[in-house]
């Protein structure tokens, strides 16, 4: 009854006083919160005079199921017909206030039955309660014992703390929902809340017809302890959909942003992102659904950034605002909506496309592709536009475009035979097309390596093509690479009469062997091969070829000789031994020395190439002594004859000490020491001269003992190895006392 009366009368003071209604509302949102409590704690005590605890474990779901009745009978029936008289909101109050006194009545008229019943029922507990609460106060038993019952008793203890848990959580989502629904306007929540709340009494009932039978098997508490987890579960779905339906519209809004004279304030490349983005994750829904036998649930669609409107707006803008880099983008994503209501006016959009003779060819291509994608390539128009430009277009440029857009969006329309073709094309523009198709689409056909090897020399498309070589295994890719590695060796300069020819001969040599270098490196090729490798490279460049081109010159004259020292171009060389360097520094000592018998090859080389240094020095000798001034300080407007000789003799000395670095400790680097070496710090040159004396030393005894095994003594090579390291670096004093050490 004093509910009724007090809702009642905030009703009618809403009525009369509208200025109020600020106060009122806040009144009857109190007084509402203060009936559900008290209904609440008198529906509990109801339900302990009537039922015990075996009773209402079995039958709390079926009297709980009252509540589920009273929202959809509220819902389905009792708001449609006030919404559909017109009757203003104070109307629902009246039929409130009006149910509060039914109740009121009908527990005045069933009080003496609950009273009657309740200590049949239990006679023995109610015994145990007087025996407990009879030595207690009147004022303490309501309140004091209550308090001491339930800090006496664990359960007790944790059905308040999930209550209260409970009804923090209740009132968080319902000023959640509240703040949502103030944002809404008022006439759509008027017409759905009741819908709402009519389904959600709908979802109730099977909770609560299956509540107790669970209470009954597995008991309360463990009923109780899956509310904190259906929350958790609840709270979490709720929090990723509104986060990520905030961060959608922030990013389209991020799109969408102008000034306040209507100038985009958003870059173009983040709006290019934002689309790729949304491209993307509608991609990877819609592979994932045609990998599956069902069709997905439209209701199962991501929702993304864009809708499809909003990209058909894209594509129709043709302005300055809207470049064509977007509008490609835009078409792109628009073969991703096949699951989209509006598939049918994306489609029609796209073939306007097709037949619009005034677009760009790569909007054309584009929009044949998103029909192929729309259509599960069944649409013959887009695949006949496509077939005929990428086969039959004689305009290059267009050719290129298509072939770019195809080779990144739909590689598979290009067959392995083809791209084979195109590799061998006149065109720099198709190859490079060909290559980015050939990584993109991650092929590995073997008659693809040849063709891709071709370039490695084009030092545009050198990284394109090394990336793309990545993609085959190494054991399909290690024959033709070594072979390609040793023509490239062997390229004949000597019969080529026009120095031109001989020019791009050997920059064309140079360019393909440190493309096919790069290659080795990044490839996961085993260790042991590529050493293997490398070595026979170093004995073909510098022992075999140097041995053999010895045995020319000791029958040609001096001139001869010469060219053989300073006619030679050591890039090359420099190229295979900084392979080597790299390899080596990318593994531990431990391991290089298990290889420490295959490094023949290093000794030899430098042999060979401390007699060349030597031979270079003298060489500069004699132009000291031929005109002392000029040869005493060589600079750029110096004879070119001149400067070219001093260019060798470092060249030569940079090879050799990389050569030595070989054996050198990884914590040696050996651009550090050529810097060095080129220091004017005295104490910087000490410390690397201390350091090159003690590797040559060790390589003079490395020389030395090999000739002594071999039979020729010491007499021969050590002496000339001697003499060749320290008129190669005169920098680094080897005194008597050292040499005989290492003797």
């Amino acid at each position: 009854m004093v509910l009724g009366s007090g809702l009642l009368c905030l009703t009618v003071l809403s009525l009369a006083a509208p200025p109020l209604a600020r106060v009122t509302s806040v009144l009857l949102y109190l007084w509402v919160e203060v009936s559900t409590q008290w209904l609440t704690q008198q529906f509990w005590d109801l339900c302990a005079k009537a039922f015990d605890v075996a009773q209402s474990k079995k039958f709390f779901g079926v009297i709980t199921f009252g509540s589920t009745c009273g929202s959809l009978l509220a819902s389905f029936v009792v708001l449609p017909v006030l919404q559909a008289r017109h009757l203003p909101t104070e109307a629902n109050l009246l039929v409130a206030a009006g149910m509060l006194f039914f109740i009121a009545g009908v527990l005045l008229v069933t009080a003496g039955h609950f009273a009657s019943a309740g200590p049949g029922q239990n006679p023995a507990g109610t015994k145990k309660d007087k025996a407990r609460t009879g030595g207690l106060p009147a004022d303490a038993t309501s309140s004091d014992a209550i308090v001491g019952e339930i800090q006496a008793r664990t359960y007790l203890k944790h059905i308040c703390f999930f209550d209260m848990m409970a009804t923090v959580m209740r009132v968080l989502v319902d000023n959640t929902t509240l703040s949502v629904l103030s944002l809404q306007p008022e006439e759509e929540v008027k017409a759905s809340l009741s819908m709402v709340n009519g389904l959600q009494s709908l979802l109730m009932i099977p909770m609560q017809l299956l509540s107790g039978p669970f209470f009954t098997h597995f008991g309360v508490m463990y009923g109780i302890a899956m509310l904190p987890v259906s929350i958790f579960l609840f709270g979490a779905s709720t929090y990723f959909s509104s986060v990520s339906g905030v961060l959608f519209s922030e990013l389209r809004a991020l799109f969408y942003k102008k000034n306040r004279d209507g100038i985009p304030l958003t870059p173009m490349h983040t709006k290019l992102r934002l689309l790729n983005l949304h491209t993307a994750a509608k991609r990877e829904f819609v592979l994932h659904a045609q990998e599956s036998y069902v069709l997905p649930d439209s209701s199962t669609f991501p929702t993304g950034i864009f809708n499809t409107m909003d990209l058909m707006m894209l594509v129709k803008d043709k302005s300055v605002a809207v470049p064509r880099q977007l509008r490609v983008a835009a078409i792109l994503a628009c073969g991703y909506e096949k699951f989209n209501m509006n598939v049918d006016q994306c489609s029609e959009m796209l073939h306007k496309l097709l037949h619009s003779g005034d677009e760009d060819k790569s909007v054309v291509v584009c929009a044949a592709v998103a029909l192929l994608r729309l259509s599960d390539w069944m649409d013959e128009e887009a695949n006949v536009i496509l077939q005929r430009l990428l086969h039959e277009e004689k305009v290059l440029e267009a050719r290129v475009v298509g072939l770019k857009i195809v080779g990144k969006q739909l590689p598979e329309l290009l067959g392995d035979g083809f791209l084979v073709y195109l590799l061998h094309h006149s065109s720099t523009q198709i190859i490079q097309a060909a290559v980015e198709c050939c990584t993109n689409s991650a092929r590995n056909s073997r008659m693809l390596i040849p063709a891709l090897m071709k370039h490695l020399s084009n030092s545009v498309l050198r990284s394109q093509v090394v990336t793309a070589l990545q993609g085959f295994e190494p054991a399909a890719l290690w024959g033709p690479l070594c072979q390609y590695t040793e023509e490239m060796l062997e390229l004949p300069l000597q019969e080529l009469s026009s120095y031109t020819l001989a020019s791009d001969r050997n920059h064309s040599k140079t360019e393909g062997l440190a493309g096919a270098l790069k290659v080795l490196d990044l490839g996961a090729f085993p260790f042991e091969d590529k050493l293997k490798f490398l070595l026979h490279l170093i004995e073909t460049l510098l022992v075999t070829s140097k041995s053999q081109e010895g045995e020319i010159d000791s029958t040609t004259s001096n001139s001869d000789v010469l060219h053989h020292l300073f006619g030679k171009d050591v890039v090359i060389e420099e190229l295979v031994v900084d392979a080597l360097l790299s390899l080596i520094s990318s593994t531990d000592e431990k391991t290089m020395h298990s290889f420490s018998q295959l490094m023949d090859p290093i000794h030899h080389a430098l042999s060979i190439k401390i007699r060349e240094a030597h031979g270079m020095r003298h060489v500069l000798e004699l132009f000291f002594q031929i005109c002392p001034r000029t040869a005493s300080n060589i600079e750029e407007t110096s004879p070119l004859l001149l400067q070219h000789v001093e260019h060798s003799l470092k060249d030569t000395l940079r090879l050799l000490l990389k050569l030595l670095s070989t054996g050198f400790p990884k914590e040696f680097d050996v651009a550090v020491i050529l810097e060095g070496l080129q220091s004017d710090l005295g104490q910087v040159h000490s410390a690397i001269q201390v350091l090159c004396v003690h590797r040559f030393c060790n390589a003079a005894a490395c020389f030395a003992h090999t000739d002594s095994v071999g039979g020729t003594g010491e007499s021969s090579s050590f002496g000339l190895q001697r003499l060749g390291i320290a008129t190669a670096f005169p920098e680094v004093v080897l005194n008597q006392s050292s040499v005989k050490g290492v003797k």
